[in-house]
C-alpha cells in the first residue's frame, strides 16, 4: 500500500488517496447536518452510485406481466423521486445485477436479506410473492395493486431505509406492532406516520405512494431527480495524466456568478479509499473546487449548501477513458 499526496491545485482542498492493488473499498456516507428528516436508514449500507442493477432469479413467461408491474412501480415512486436508476431489469443468467429478486409463495411473505447495499450480489436478496395463496391472501382479489405497494415497500429497504415501527421513540395510536426485522442507525428527527415504510400506517404500504418525508428522506440522501434539479448548477471535470496510471483531477460547480454567490459550503463525498472520504469547500474563488489525483474511476457526490435554501446533491462519474477497461476487468473478478 503506498500513499499518493493529492495536494496540486493551489486554491482547491487538499486530500490524500490510498492507493491499493485491490478494488477500491465501497464508500461509507457521512453524517448530512442541518437536513430536516423523517427517515429510518442503515448508514454504511447507502448505495455509493445511483445507478442500481436489477435482476430476476427466476422469472417464467407466465410471472412476465407481474414482473413488469413492480418494474413499473419501482420507476414511478423511487425513481421518479430522485436520482436514482434501477436498470437492466432482466434474468440473473444474463447479468449478476446489484439486487436480486426471487420469487416465491411461501409463508413468509415478502422481504428482504438485509438493507441497501447488504443486498449487493445477495441470492434472493429481495423475495417477492406474486400468487398469494400462502401469505396474505386478500391480495388475491387485488393483485396489481399488492404487487405494486409491497415491491415499493421492498425497494425501500433495498435502498437502505428501515421500518419506521421499529424506532423505540415512535408511538403509533392503536399501533403497538414491533417485528424483528432489519433495523436502521440512523436517527433523523420525528417519525413518519405515513411512510411508506411504516406497518402502522392506515394505509397497506401506503397504497403504494411514497409520502412527502418519504421523498424528502430520498432526495437528501440519493440527490433530485433531473427535473427537479437546478439545472443552471453543474458538478463537472477535467483531467491530466501525470504519470503511469496517475491522473490529476479538477472537480468544480459551473453556474452564474450569481447563482454560485448563493452557496455557502459544498460537501464532496468520495470513494472510501480516499484518506478523507469527506471535503469541503467553502471556497467561492474556485467555483467550491477541489483537487485530486487518482488511479481509478469512481462516483462522487457534492451536497450543496445554499444560504437559506434547502440543499441539493448532485451526483458527478470520473471517468478517464484509460482507466475504463481496467476497472471492467477488476469488477468481473470479483463478482
Amino acid at each position: 500500500m503506498k500513499l499518493v499526496v493529492l495536494c496540486f491545485w493551489a486554491l482547491f482542498p487538499c486530500t490524500m488517496l490510498w492507493a491499493q492493488d485491490q478494488v477500491q473499498r465501497e464508500l461509507e456516507t457521512p453524517s448530512v447536518p442541518n437536513t430536516i428528516l423523517n427517515a429510518f436508514p442503515l448508514k454504511n449500507a447507502l448505495w455509493r452510485g445511483n445507478t442500481i442493477s436489477v435482476c430476476w432469479e427466476n422469472p417464467s413467461p407466465e410471472d412476465s406481466l407481474k414482473r413488469e408491474w413492480v418494474r413499473q412501480a419501482i420507476t414511478e415512486t423511487w425513481q421518479a423521486s430522485s436520482a436514482v436508476r434501477f436498470t437492466d431489469w432482466c434474468p440473473a443468467s444474463e447479468k449478476n445485477g446489484d439486487i436480486h429478486i426471487f420469487v416465491e409463495d411461501k409463508g413468509a411473505g415478502a422481504y428482504t436479506r438485509g438493507l441497501g447495499r447488504e443486498l449487493r450480489f445477495r441470492k434472493k436478496g429481495m423475495v417477492l410473492n406474486f400468487d398469494f395463496e400462502k401469505w396474505n391472501t386478500s391480495c388475491k382479489r387485488y393483485p396489481e395493486e399488492c404487487i405494486k405497494s409491497i415491491a415499493v415497500h421492498e425497494f425501500g429497504h433495498a435502498l437502505g431505509f428501515a421500518h419506521q415501527q421499529e424506532r423505540s421513540e415512535c408511538i403509533f395510536p392503536d399501533c403497538s406492532r414491533r417485528e424483528k426485522s432489519w433495523k436502521g442507525d440512523w436517527f433523523i428527527s420525528p417519525c413518519d406516520t405515513n411512510s411508506v415504510l411504516n406497518y402502522c400506517n392506515p394505509r397497506y404500504n401506503n397504497d403504494g405512494k411514497l409520502s412527502e418525508i418519504d421523498k424528502e428522506a430520498l432526495q437528501s440522501l440519493y440527490g433530485l431527480p433531473e427535473n427537479l434539479q437546478q439545472s443552471h448548477i453543474q458538478l463537472v471535470s477535467t483531467y491530466q495524466h501525470r504519470r503511469k496510471e496517475i491522473y490529476e483531477v479538477k472537480v468544480y460547480l459551473q453556474s452564474s456568478e450569481e447563482q454560485l454567490a448563493k452557496i455557502d459550503t459544498v460537501e464532496y463525498l468520495l470513494h472510501n479509499s480516499f484518506q478523507n472520504p469527506m471535503v469541503i469547500s467553502t471556497n467561492l474563488e474556485n467555483h467550491f473546487g477541489l483537487g485530486l489525483r487518482v488511479w481509478g474511476n469512481f462516483e462522487l457526490k457534492a451536497r450543496i449548501y445554499f444560504k437559506g435554501e434547502k440543499p441539493i446533491t448532485l451526483s458527478h462519474k470520473i471517468q478517464i477513458p484509460d482507466l475504463i477497461e481496467k476497472d471492467d476487468l477488476l469488477r468481473e473478478r470479483n463478482q
